[in-house]
């Protein structure tokens, strides 16, 4: 699981908070605001899944992924009562994208989920105290780029314990193998 470096996610939010700024901008005096800000966050929620995707060593799955979330966004926009939850139900499915790629134990997957909440919380405060767009998306993915900094896999008993070489189930393991090996590369 190649997870995305600390440096890159803070590129990914200077990038991303820059261009939903510039499109909200523009776009604005076109647009009615709740239309638009539904538009931008479900096109936020695309790029950083597809980044997610991309930056990710699993084949399986990912035009399922992508068509699944193409499916759900057409659901949450016509059925969604507010822009607060289908930026909730956008973000949601960002954690689980998350899980599915890059997490193996549930402990880090709610650490994870901790830190989305976290992004949320502190952007949605972010916006409320500035009135700024772009803040408000810069600080959301800036604390989604220490989702690089969560441990790989949660230390076991196995894995904390080295292995002691004097077990003999360890050594009439190694020995079964070692005769399997042996076995196969005879002709």
């Amino acid at each position: 699981m190649n997870k995305p470096g600390f440096l890159e996610g803070v590129v990914l939010a200077l990038v991303l908070s820059l261009l939903i700024a510039a499109l909200f901008t523009i776009l604005s005096a076109f647009f009615p605001t709740r239309w638009l800000l539904q538009t931008i966050i479900a096109g936020a929620s695309l790029g950083y899944i597809l980044y997610l995707l991309y930056r990710s060593k699993e084949r399986a799955g990912k035009m399922a992924v992508v068509t699944l979330w193409l499916g759900f966004a057409v659901a949450v926009w016509l059925f969604a009562p507010s822009t607060l939850i289908l930026l909730f139900a956008h973000v949601g499915v960002i954690w689980l994208i998350r899980c599915l790629y890059y997490h193996n134990s549930i402990l880090i997957a709610l650490l994870d989920l901790g830190l989305i909440v976290f992004g949320v919380l502190t952007s949605l405060w972010t916006l409320l105290h500035t009135h700024s767009l772009i803040l408000a998306a810069w600080v959301f993915f800036l604390i989604q780029a220490l989702f690089s900094v969560l441990p790989q896999q949660v230390l076991s008993a196995k894995t904390k314990a080295p292995k002691n070489q004097d077990d003999g189930f360890e050594r009439a393991y190694a020995a079964a193998e070692a005769a399997v090996r042996q076995l196969s590369s005879q002709p």
